[in-house]
């Protein structure tokens, strides 16, 4: 039996160089579980590590529209996957990274590797783990399709009606989200379809499992990482980067630009709010994000708490 290694917690935490520590000391590959660097051309606001690696993805597997591969890390026989899997005009939920992650773990174990699962993504790691009934729920195109028209108060009615329970539990944000809605009605529908269906068998089945958590001892420190964290991927080009996806034809509602980060960026570069604006509230987003994080991890009681 293999132990496989998930590294997560609150954002800005040094979540990446306690991985690669790891991955240095155990003979690991490193497992990327961050909701918006599985993004491809998205590197700047995301976050990517990619200036540790070669700057060579290599696609090991196609899984429907998905390039499951890995970076190597300079200098380095160790490797990063999952970063640059999926186009940024398209969705990909949690039930697409299990599908892609299990694949790339599979890949490692199978060579006598240890994986090491590193993010800030709960929910994705959250399913990966434990086979939540969500993610037993497949995207369904023509029902997106259909609830696209729609607008977000329609789309709420909807999930109103067929679960009070599921959007009295969402969020501020996510209610207001179209595409946060549509997966939620989405996966009611697929429960109804899917309600006698086994649950899949997973790599984790067969094998032992360490999670550590990241954080702050408190507050002030999450806070000032996160307003260094935040200049210094502006001081990196993060309004360039925004500008040159709209040049590219990607519009302010794709899936991949609907992120905190990214969603502030095109404020600025549309003229609606001042570049003082801008940070604060990509950095109030941030901070109630990492709260939000860390309200959802502290539920499980298999992860040991580090504080840093």
């Amino acid at each position: 039996m293999s132990t496989i290694h998930v590294i997560t917690g609150q954002t800005a935490t040094g979540k990446t160089a306690r991985a690669i520590r790891l991955a240095k000391e155990l003979g690991g590959e490193l497992v990327n579980a961050d909701s918006r660097q599985v993004y491809k051309e998205l590197d700047i606001i995301t976050g990517k590590d990619l200036h540790l690696t070669n700057g060579t993805f290599h696609t090991e597997e196609k899984k429907d529209t998905f390039d499951i591969g890995y970076y190597t890390l300079k200098n380095s026989p160790i490797k990063l996957w999952l970063y640059d899997i999926v186009d940024p005009n398209s969705e990909f939920s949690a039930f697409d990274y299990k599908q892609c992650a299990e694949i790339g773990i599979q890949n490692i174990v199978e060579r006598g590797k240890t994986p090491i699962v590193i993010g800030g993504s709960y929910l994705y790691i959250k399913n990966l783990l434990y086979n939540t009934v969500d993610t037993n729920v497949a995207p369904n195109p023509k029902l997106r399709e259909r609830l696209n028209k729609l607008s977000v108060s329609e789309l709420q009615n909807m999930l109103r009606d067929k679960n009070m329970n599921i959007f009295e539990k969402m969020n501020e944000s996510d209610n207001q989200n179209p595409h946060r809605l549509i997966r939620k009605l989405e996966i009611e529908e697929g429960r109804c379809a899917n309600q006698n269906d086994p649950i899949p068998t997973s790599v984790f089945n067969s094998n032992h499992v360490n999670i550590e958590g990241l954080k702050y001892k408190n507050t002030d420190d999450l806070v000032r990482a996160i307003e260094v964290r935040i200049q210094e991927r502006i001081d990196a080009g993060a309004i360039h980067e925004v500008e040159k996806l709209l040049k590219k034809g990607l519009s302010p509602k794709t899936p991949g630009l609907n992120a905190i980060g990214y969603q502030q960026v095109l404020s600025f570069v549309e003229g609606k709010k001042s570049m003082e604006q801008m940070i604060m509230d990509w950095s109030m987003k941030e901070i109630q994000y990492a709260k939000r994080q860390s309200t959802f991890m502290r539920q499980n009681p298999d992860i040991q708490w580090t504080n840093i």
